[in-house]
């Protein structure tokens, strides 16, 4: 978790050239945004990619506020058991939740790669794969340097990936933009990235979907 003290945020009034200002400082992806400068009051969430994706299309916007593109944010008591954050988090498909205390103010924020790696460090790992952490049947938590043919292996199933070695490789094959919390969709199994480094996939949820 991001402590409150540490917690990099972007006022609702900001323009599309503050946010670039702050992303030269801070490289996230996702900022908290606050009305009135008060960590205390998170109205939203704002994803840089959406931003550049605006800017690519009208760089006139520079100027502008940021208004348009702040979506909405996910808020957990900071008490609530792990388990069932991970849950809350997959149901509304988010990967950035604020935490708040029990005055309602904010306590800090955490991500689903905290959550996860949480969860994970405090199981027995089951044997098999260096890079591969079995949470449940069907269900895992893999290294993007995995190679390829462990994971086809494990999940038994062929992933096709011409010219390409290891999970992240296969990955980005599929999709070369990905960012934290982007899915990829493969026989009956969700991929859903959980860390990125820099332009490889760090961590990746592996999950058989039951109901396909």
């Amino acid at each position: 978790m991001i402590p409150r003290t540490s917690v990099v945020t972007i006022d609702e009034t900001a323009t599309v050239l503050d946010l670039l200002k702050l992303t030269a400082e801070h490289t996230y992806h996702i900022f908290p945004v606050t009305r009135q400068n008060d960590k205390d009051k998170i109205i939203g969430t704002l994803q840089v990619s959406r931003v550049m994706a605006g800017l690519g299309e009208n760089q006139d916007i520079l100027d502008q506020s940021i208004e348009p593109f702040i979506t909405d944010v996910l808020e957990m008591f900071e008490g609530m058991v792990l388990e069932e954050l991970l849950v809350k988090m997959q149901e509304a498909a988010e990967v950035f939740v604020v935490l708040t205390d029990e005055y309602g103010g904010t306590s800090g924020i955490v991500t689903l790669e905290d959550v996860m790696e949480i969860i994970v460090g405090d199981m027995e790992e089951a044997k098999g794969p260096k890079g591969i952490r079995k949470l449940a049947k069907n269900h895992f938590i893999m290294d993007g340097s995995e190679p390829l043919v462990s994971v086809e292996e494990v999940l038994g199933i062929e992933l096709i990936g011409q010219g390409v070695h290891t999970l992240s490789g296969w990955l980005l094959l599929q999709n070369y933009q990905l960012e934290s919390g982007d899915v990829i969709q493969e026989s009956d199994y969700r991929f859903t990235i959980l860390a990125m480094n820099k332009n490889s996939v760090r961590q990746v949820e592996v999950k058989k979907q039951t109901n396909l």
